[in-house]
């Protein structure tokens, strides 16, 4: 899990309690839901996080009124292979309030989860039990503003924040803010195409998303391109999703990266790195889905030898 610095906290806790002790916040008109992943992993190599473990969870209160939303995301995971490992609301968290206009214009402040990138922050919007490394390439949260305008098959927000997330990537000293922009075209329909781009510290990550809708079959593939660090960086994505029935689906997700840095970190980036997951999912419940997936995994580090891994995971995501 990634973690921001004390300010940050400060700064959620300080909307989040504006939020939940407002006058205006009526029970009735606040919606609460969220998800727990308990999660087993297995794997012949070093990844973290091995054995039976909650890897990922969220408590979402959410409140409305006329244009305008307030939203608090509480997550909460726990390691059971690592001592004092529970964490609850100190990682990826967002408080953020987000107002639309009938217009169309929209904007929004706070933290909030990144915007850029295919797959999500949280895992309740991953068909697998881990999240792919090409998401690494933008940090989890960020803590700021955006400008917009949603057009109903198409939108744009412009991004005006500090890029937290990571314990190297904190929103500290000067030249620490962080410039972007995002976009979506015919985002919903059986076609979309996304396009965005962030600067940061005179380091450029640009990333472009097709989606595509084929009957059962969805398609979706991600490049990532990094320019103005050490070295320039390259990542791709490719899932692969279908439904075999009403009760049961399955995919495979392909990444290739080459010196793809990830967002924050201090570590070199890896010379270059694949990985393939695929496995089927099964809706045990309208609520709970049963993921069942296996990982090949091959990572050249920087400077190093390739090593492989081979990972199997067995997990579930209930969503309330």
């Amino acid at each position: 899990m990634k973690k921001y610095n004390k300010y940050s906290s400060a700064f959620v806790a300080l909307i989040a309690a504006g939020m939940i002790f407002s006058g205006s916040a009526k029970a009735a008109d606040t919606e609460f839901s969220g998800f727990a992943a308990p999660t087993f992993l297995w794997s012949d190599g070093s990844t973290n996080n091995l054995g039976f473990h909650v890897r990922d969870g969220a408590l979402y209160i959410m409140h409305k009124q006329g244009s305008a939303k307030a939203m608090v995301d509480l997550p909460f995971s726990f390691n059971s292979t690592s001592a004092g490992s529970f964490n609850f609301a100190m990682t990826q968290a967002q408080a953020y309030y987000h107002v639309m206009y009938d217009n169309g214009l929209n904007w929004r402040l706070g933290q909030w989860d990144r915007l850029n990138g295919f797959e999500t922050v949280d895992l309740n919007g991953i068909p697998f039990t881990r999240g792919g490394f090409v998401r690494g390439a933008f940090s989890a949260v960020k803590a700021g503003a955006t400008v917009g305008y949603d057009g109903g098959s198409y939108s744009i927000d412009i991004l005006f924040n500090h890029p937290n997330g990571t314990t190297n990537h904190q929103a500290t000293g000067a030249g620490n803010y962080e410039f972007g922009i995002h976009s979506d075209w015919l985002k919903g329909q059986s076609f979309e195409l996304g396009l965005g781009a962030i600067a940061y510290n005179s380091v450029y990550t640009i990333d472009a998303i097709f989606g595509l809708g084929l009957g059962n079959l969805d398609l979706d593939i991600e490049g990532v391109f990094q320019t103005g660090g050490a070295e320039t960086g390259i990542g791709i994505l490719a899932r692969l999703m279908t439904d075999f029935s009403d009760d049961m689906s399955g995919g495979v997700r392909i990444e290739y990266g080459s010196n793809l840095a990830t967002a924050g970190s201090a570590a070199a980036a890896n010379d270059s790195q694949i990985a393939v997951t695929v496995g089927p999912q099964f809706k045990v419940t309208k609520a709970m889905l049963l993921k069942l997936d296996y990982t090949f995994d091959s990572t050249t580090p920087s400077g190093g030898s390739a090593a492989t891994s081979h990972i199997a995971g067995l997990g579930a995501t209930y969503s309330f």
